[in-house]
């Protein structure tokens, strides 16, 4: 038999609304910034944001699936590259990380090879320059994982992590398609950076 839960996991859809929270909090000056220092239309930076926002756990998921002996391997990452302070304020940290010559989408092996990938995907989705995209993708995520530690404890963040896919690493278009936890923070966070009319009508694109 295995061990005994002692308490319960936490509900996923709860967990997602609680980060998506925290991740629409820092939307508006995440955006901002975005535009004002990359050149970014509002349009590419929402993608940008709300795909880095997506990725990251997936990118935590496969980072906990890869060390089984460790049930806190995600919080580890969270706690030493998260940014919680940036929720609130993230034009500060953003501009400062994009002062930094060399940035780059693999954020260290959390997203490996799958940060080029999808800065290519976002590239070609938004036409903004591959490389500019790459550096959005450097300087938002830390804003994505501190809003990951503001939104949940570390066991349930934890909990919630081991259950999310990572197909999307390999994937990138399956944030458009698929219904999972990160597909789903993916669309709802992207609308941000649509114009009102089209968030009201709920189209998609």
């Amino acid at each position: 038999a295995g061990p005994c839960r002692l308490r319960p996991m936490i509900d996923s859809d709860v967990a997602r609304r609680a980060y998506e929270r925290e991740l629409f909090r820092a939307a508006r000056d995440t955006i901002r910034t975005l535009e004002r220092d990359l050149g970014l239309s509002a349009r590419a930076a929402a993608e940008i944001y709300a795909a880095t926002a997506a990725l990251v756990p997936g990118g935590l998921a496969r980072h906990t699936r890869r060390r089984p002996q460790n049930a806190r391997a995600a919080f580890e990452v969270v706690k030493k590259f998260g940014r919680p302070a940036d929720v609130d304020m993230p034009e500060l940290g953003i501009a400062g990380r994009l002062q930094k010559t060399k940035l780059s989408p693999r954020l260290g092996g959390l997203l490996g090879e799958s940060g080029p990938r999808a800065a290519q995907w976002l590239a070609e989705r938004t036409g903004a320059d591959v490389e500019t995209v790459g550096r959005a993708i450097a300087a938002t995520a830390p804003v994505a994982l501190g809003a990951l530690e503001r939104a949940l404890e570390p066991n349930d963040l934890s909990d919630w992590i081991a259950t999310l896919p990572d197909v999307a690493l390999t994937r990138p278009g399956e944030l458009l398609e698929a219904n999972a936890h990160p597909s789903r923070v993916y669309r709802r966070v992207r609308r941000l950076g649509q114009p009102f009319w089209i968030r009201l009508l709920g189209i998609e694109g």
